[in-house]
């Protein structure tokens, strides 16, 4: 799991923000990841996509 991440909003003030790990979904509920990534494709969310794991299955 990559580290967390500190960050300075606008009014500088300093927020954490957890990165969570995607690949956890993937491998825990994969029924759940792949109902996830279908919704966030439908709504082009693409920056928080497991892309390695959707490009991983595709090969498949």
């Amino acid at each position: 799991m990559p580290p967390d991440r500190i960050s300075a909003n606008q009014f500088g003030m300093m927020t954490i923000e957890i990165e969570t790990n995607r690949q956890s979904l993937y491998e825990t509920d994969y029924l759940r990841w792949l109902e996830t990534t279908v919704e966030k494709l439908q709504i082009q969310d693409y920056s928080n996509i497991d892309w390695e794991n959707l490009i991983e299955k595709s090969d498949n």
